[in-house]
């Protein structure tokens, strides 16, 4: 009796704790290195630099020239590709965001190895792989929002680094 009691009580705490580990708290990279005439380049090497950690991830595109960075914390990248034969292209200042899934596909010109493309404006990023939305909420808007005479509520811990989920109590979140 004693042993069934203590293992209900552990298969209870266990369960209880399952919800933890479906928290996501990074993001993810991939895209296709393609030639000028659009032929797909396989082995080029691909690396993403968290601009405020200067950590560095490598992977080399497959095949059919698709890469893949899996498990990026979040915060701002430089992705670049350099294979030999061309200039070496730079995409800068890419911001990633919780659970983001970006597609980030390189255009490779044929050129001496000194040569660099930087593109630092571009267009929006273009989230192909999810059909969520999400935002991170600031703290100016967390303050002004808890300024206001209507109820509000808060999903998140800041302390734990979570970002916070703003809704008016009379607004449903779930739609």
């Amino acid at each position: 009796m004693r042993n069934w009691l203590r293992r209900q009580v552990w298969i209870w705490a266990l369960s209880a704790c399952l919800p933890l580990f479906a928290q996501e708290f990074r993001a993810v990279i991939t895209g296709v290195v393609k030639d000028a005439q659009g032929a797909v380049v396989p082995a080029v090497p691909i690396e993403a630099q968290n601009l405020a950690t200067n950590d560095i991830s490598r992977t080399t595109t497959n095949e059919t020239g698709y890469y893949a960075f899996p498990v990026l914390p979040i915060g701002t990248y430089r992705v670049t590709a350099a294979p030999a034969g061309f200039k070496k292209t730079v995409r800068d200042n890419l911001e990633l965001r919780v659970g983001d899934q970006v597609q980030q596909d390189f255009r490779l010109e044929i050129g001496a190895v000194s040569e660099v493309i930087t593109v630092t404006a571009g267009t929006d990023l273009l989230q192909t792989l999810a059909s969520d939305k999400g935002q991170v909420v600031g703290e100016a808007l967390r303050a002004r929002s808890l300024q206001s005479p209507t109820k509000v509520l808060i999903f998140g811990n800041p302390n734990a680094g979570t970002p916070l989920m703003v809704a008016p109590a009379s607004q449903s979140i779930y739609r």
